[in-house]
């Protein structure tokens, strides 16, 4: 057996130990969370009826104020924390949660012709 033939297999053994090792080790040490057992799923309590929130054209729900309140974009926008851009080019700002880019706009952009 040459030498490249048996470091070959040498890798190949030591890397299906890593993996293997991996899946058993991460289970023990990282266990995967348990999902919440809803009302409806729970067999000891009965599912009340819901009443649904009124749906408003144009309203986003805003984050952490519940799915009964909605607000318009620019609400939602001026209430979480951004950071403002402006150039000569663009505009708007950027959500510091997440890093959207929800709020930019060309300015130098032209939509027709």
């Amino acid at each position: 057996m040459s030498q490249e033939t048996r470091n070959l297999a040498l890798a190949f053994v030591l890397s299906a130990f890593v993996l293997i090792g991996w899946g058993l080790v991460s289970e023990r040490f990282f266990p995967a969370p348990k999902p919440a057992m809803t009302a409806a799923a729970r067999p000891d309590t009965a599912a009340a009826p819901v009443a649904a929130a009124p749906v408003v054209p144009g309203a986003v729900p805003v984050a952490g104020a519940g799915a009964a309140l909605a607000a318009t974009p620019w609400a939602a926008i001026a209430a979480s924390p951004r950071v403002t851009i402006a150039t000569p080019r663009l505009q708007g700002s950027i959500n510091l949660r997440g890093g959207r880019f929800d709020d930019l706009v060309m300015t130098d952009y032209r939509v027709t012709v």
